[in-house]
């Protein structure tokens, strides 16, 4: 078995009996803002996007992060300093706190593995708050935005060119639709692998 089926094997394990499918929206977010349904990126899209170098010394961020999948490959499969999700629906935010819980428990048991400082942590509640912003870290974003309203979507155009861009730090922004008024170095279209589609397309921002 290869490196990466053994850490798909994991994944599938700490998160068996844990789906963001089926699971009732948060009735206190506005309609103007979401339209609440559930996808997620797989292990074979994260690696299109993110796989193929070293993100050492950046922070990933997943805003809208679900049951915390993608927050899961970023912290196993690379090499991020930390790996932060932030996820408003009370359900999903724990059923990603649960899935790290078996993943803890699974390294007591192997004393050997080494987790070299790397932080893997898990928020509920709303994104547009400035810490996952103005963090004064380079930093990678991860946004399943398809069923953003265009409100929602100029909002955090809004906060990235308030907080991020023209900074210091360097910023890496992967979004399902395109941020509009987004004031971006680079843009780019790749295609990735979503559980609704084999190639979806993925919009890359630098700052």
């Amino acid at each position: 078995m290869t490196s990466k089926e053994k850490l798909k094997e994991k994944i599938d394990s700490v998160y068996s009996n844990l789906s963001g499918h089926n699971i009732n929206r948060s009735t206190k977010i506005p309609n103007d803002l979401v339209v609440e349904t559930y996808g997620e990126l797989t292990i074979n899209g994260y690696e299109q996007l993110l796989g193929d170098r070293s993100w050492e010394g950046y922070n990933f961020y997943d805003l809208g992060s679900g049951v915390g999948k993608v927050v899961m490959y970023s912290h196993l499969l690379s090499d991020f300093d930390k790996s932060i999700g932030v996820e408003f629906n009370k359900d999903r935010h724990n059923h990603a706190k649960t899935a790290q819980k078996k993943l803890s428990s699974k390294r007591k048991t192997r004393k050997t593995r080494k987790t070299k400082g790397k932080q893997l942590v898990f928020h509920k509640g709303n994104m547009f708050h400035k810490k996952y912003f103005n963090n004064n870290k380079n930093s990678v974003y991860f946004i399943s935005n398809l069923c953003f309203t265009e409100t929602m979507n100029a909002k955090l155009s809004k906060y990235f060119n308030k907080y991020r861009a023209n900074k210091k730090y360097k910023t890496t922004i992967f979004s399902s639709k395109r941020l509009p008024e987004l004031n971006y170095k680079s843009e780019e279209t790749l295609n990735a692998h979503m559980t609704w589609n084999d190639s979806s397309n993925i919009y890359k921002y630098e700052l």
